[in-house]
């Protein structure tokens, strides 16, 4: 069995992999933001594309050429988006290597609940160089 890649300390097919295949929907905002993370370290494009909101959702992410390594999750801070909101943001930071060097996104990212299903809207973010993950 498999770590989870968002770092919650699960077992990937109990934790991500439910969402992934579409067995199971994220409750909160943060279950989506960590199953999205996972889908970034898989390339799960199609996932990824899915749970972005209608009237943001890019036409692709080109995943395959970026050479991006993710290394590790790290949850800094929720507002709402739990089961009874509509509405939630999460703060991460999210490492990871590129080309041979080290940096961090940090990002607020906004989502919303439509009916039962959680999308994520968009985010602020920053990436910060020479960051190396600790694990």
């Amino acid at each position: 069995m498999t770590d989870c890649y968002c770092g919650s300390g699960q077992n990937y097919n109990e934790c991500c992999e439910p969402y992934h295949t579409a067995s199971k929907m994220a409750q909160t905002a943060e279950a989506l933001m960590r199953s999205r993370y996972s889908a970034f370290v898989l390339g799960n494009e199609s996932y990824l594309l899915a749970t972005w909101d209608e009237a943001k959702r890019p036409l692709s992410l080109g995943l395959s050429g970026d050479g991006i390594i993710w290394q590790r999750l790290n949850i800094i801070r929720c507002n709402k988006g739990r089961e009874i909101h509509k509405q939630g943001t999460v703060e991460f930071k999210a490492y990871y290597q590129q080309d041979g060097h080290d940096f961090v996104l940090h990002e607020i990212s906004r989502f919303k609940k439509n009916q039962v299903v959680w999308f994520y809207v968009d985010g602020a973010a920053r990436i910060i160089p020479g960051l190396a993950a600790k694990k």
